[in-house]
């Protein structure tokens, strides 16, 4: 009798664990890179982000998400700034927006991720200087 119920415990627990790990390893794939945590919106009404981040990260940390964006648009601009140096010169533009109207930059690239707009001063040092407010004032806040 004993005999029975170890052969059958054995014959069901290898298909039992196996279904166990794939709803684990389906529920985990889905809250990392699901639905799972977006934000609701009205019918027809767009997302606000231009970013492929959609992740569910950016509603559970928004202030870390907003800086993760901020330093991601940041490099793009850098970029698009020697592209344009290159293409005209070593000068830069004059604002942020030629960027765009070159082709260079989307729209939405010119806000940092709190949607301020960066701070932009062509003639630093001989340098092109883009800055957030923001991220300037959180790590301010981070240094002892």
């Amino acid at each position: 009798m004993a005999r029975q119920k170890q052969a059958r415990a054995a014959r069901f627990s290898g298909p039992v664990c196996a279904v166990i790990a794939a709803i684990t390893i389906g529920m985990g794939i889905g809250i990392c890179y699901g639905n799972l945590g977006r934000a609701v919106k009205a019918p027809g009404e767009a997302y606000q982000t231009d970013d492929a981040t959609g992740s569910w990260y950016r509603y559970v940390m928004p202030g870390v998400e907003a800086r993760r964006v901020t330093l991601l648009r940041l490099r793009q601009i850098r970029a698009a700034l020697l592209e344009y140096s290159l293409a005209y010169g070593g000068s830069a533009p004059a604002k942020l927006e030629e960027l765009v109207s070159e082709g260079l930059l989307r729209q939405a690239a010119l806000e940092d991720g709190w949607e301020e707009p960066f701070l932009y001063d062509p003639a630093a040092q001989g340098e092109a200087r883009v800055r957030s407010q923001h991220l300037e004032q959180a790590a301010g806040q981070e240094a002892p």
